[in-house]
């Protein structure tokens, strides 16, 4: 099955990529926290391009074409940021208008990031106690419908991940 790409991706040692990935996550970090967590994801991937480029870690390429073919068969995909020709990067999540619904009652529709058909998650930069929030969260669960969300709060010191469960 021939899967072509513009681009040679270069092969990095294991000790490479991390100091790589160490330095392209900084960036990520640094852009969540001066935009906030409300801006549509083409503006992080803009934002997060050019402090990279601006710190000579690229080349760095966004929406990389690489195309699968079998017999007949033909699909486009797209990689989000290869950065130095050599690490790649995937950005973006699916979003689904979700039906939520409380004992049977329609409520209406809200977006909803999704890792899995049935799994969502919701990023947030709280910096008081979380467990506010997390009640919010689990009520929010308990009207999508998903199995499970992914919570990942940026606190300035630290970031917390936790997966809440129906």
């Amino acid at each position: 099955m021939p899967i072509t790409c513009p681009i040679r991706i270069n092969l990095l040692t294991e000790e490479e990529f991390k100091r790589l990935d160490y330095q392209v996550m900084h960036h990520a970090f640094a852009s969540h926290n001066q935009l906030g967590r409300l801006c549509d994801e083409a503006v992080y991937h803009n934002d997060l391009a050019s402090r990279l480029e601006a710190r000579d870690l690229g080349p760095v390429r966004k929406k990389v074409p690489v195309t699968v073919s079998y017999r007949e068969f033909r699909k486009m995909y797209y990689l989000d940021l290869v950065v130095g020709d050599s690490a790649i990067y995937e950005l973006n999540s699916v979003v689904r208008n979700l039906r939520l619904a409380r004992e049977g009652i329609a409520l209406g529709t809200q977006r909803v990031h999704l890792t899995a058909d049935n799994v969502g998650f919701k990023l947030t930069a709280l910096t008081d106690p979380a467990d506010h929030a997390e009640s919010h969260l689990r009520r929010f669960l308990a009207v999508t419908g998903l199995h499970a969300l992914h919570w990942i709060n940026f606190n300035h010191h630290r970031i917390e991940f936790v997966t809440l469960v129906q």
